[in-house]
Formats: C-alpha cells, structure tokens, sequence
C-alpha cells in the first residue's frame, strides 16, 4: 500500500521570528516554474502538470490558463531559478518508502510558495498530482493573491479607507 502525506502551510508572508534574510522572490504574477527534467516533462506526466496547472479558467470570454508554465531540469536548478515566486518541484526515485506532497514557503526566497511532489514512480507522482489538484492549484493561486494583498497593504490610503467602512462597512 501506498502511503500519501500531505502537509502544508500558508505561502506567503515570513514567519514569526524568522529574521533570516532571504531574497526577495522573481518571476510574474501567475508564474508557476516546474523542475522536473525534460524527459518526464515531455511525457504523460508534464502533460499532466500543464493540464492541471496551465488549464484553462471556467466562464471567462476569453481563453486564460490558471499559470504561465516553465520548466527546468533538476540538475539546473540553482540560482536565479532557486527564487522563483512559485515552484513545483518533482522528485521521483524508487528508494522512496513514503509517496506525497508537502507545501512549504519562503524555502530559497520571500515570499514565496514551493510544492514538493514525491514518489517511487511517475505513475504514483501522477496520481497524487490528480488527487490533489485542488490542493495544489488553491495553493499557489493563495499565495499570489496574498502577494497582491500585501502590496496594495504598502500603499493604503487610511482616509479611504475610512470613507469606505463609514459608507458601506468595511472592507475585507
């Protein structure tokens, strides 16, 4: 039997007493960077993280994908690649007993999201890529809208935001 294990957290912001300096995070709203190396990506599997993760959003008039996909091989992952705002990362290897996915944040920058995926084989990784796909999509699409939040916190205009709360009670 397989054992999943699923654990997470939220992906932005820094945590409490954590004064470690980390980068600040590159890449656009709605980047999503894939390691996983090129043989995989080109097979069943990539096309199952480009279908989940670039598929398109429901009721729009027009054609948008949830992210913009890259993809990078294992063995180039470092650098600039390592600070990338959002990251699923692939690992697969027969010597694991313990298949799942984890989600971590501010890992190699600030603030951003990581989702590690693992298995004995592709098989199994697409499995939980499919089971979870919820998990991972509502994942990343938090963190960014956390990122865009705490943006628009930086520039917030207390006179206006009064003049909201008095007329129509607040906002969120």
């Amino acid at each position: 039997a397989v054992t999943s294990l699923i654990t997470g957290c939220k992906c932005s912001g820094s945590e409490e007493g954590n004064n470690d300096y980390k980068p600040s995070i590159t890449g656009d709203a709605g980047e999503v960077l894939i390691v996983l190396n090129k043989q995989l990506w080109e097979s069943e599997l990539g096309a199952t993280l480009r279908e989940v993760l670039g598929g398109e959003y429901p009721y729009l008039p027009q054609r948008e994908a949830y992210f913009r996909l890259y993809n990078t091989s294992d063995k180039d992952f470092s650098g600039n690649f390592t600070i990338f705002r959002n990251i699923v990362k692939v690992n697969i290897s027969p010597d694991y007993k313990e298949s799942g996915i984890s989600i971590k944040k501010d890992v190699w920058a600030r603030p951003q999201c990581v989702v590690s995926i693992k298995g004995a084989s592709a098989a199994q990784v697409m499995t939980h890529i499919l089971e979870n796909r919820e998990l991972i999509l509502n994942t990343i699409e938090q963190a960014e809208r956390d990122r865009l939040i705490s943006g628009y916190k930086k520039y917030e205009d207390p006179k206006v935001r009064e003049a909201v709360t008095k007329n129509i009670g607040g906002s969120p």
